[in-house]
C-alpha cells in the first residue's frame, strides 16, 4: 500500500499545482481517504450501492 500511497500524495501534488481551484478544494476537503480493495468484485458493488443511495436521497 505505501506505493499506492505515494501515486495518490503525487496526484494530489499535481493537481494543486494546475490551478488555484483544485488547491482550494483539495485543502478544504482534506487528505485523500480512498481505501482500495483487493476484493475488486466487492469494491465494485460497494461502489454501485453508495451510488444508488445518494442518488435516491
Amino acid at each position: 500500500m505505501p506505493k499506492q500511497r505515494a501515486q495518490i500524495q503525487y496526484a494530489v501534488d499535481h493537481l494543486k499545482t494546475l490551478a488555484s481551484a483544485p488547491a482550494r478544494v483539495i485543502d478544504a476537503v482534506g487528505p485523500c481517504t480512498l481505501r482500495l480493495e483487493r476484493d475488486r468484485y466487492a469494491m465494485l458493488v460497494r461502489s454501485i450501492v453508495t451510488q444508488q443511495i445518494f442518488f435516491f436521497q
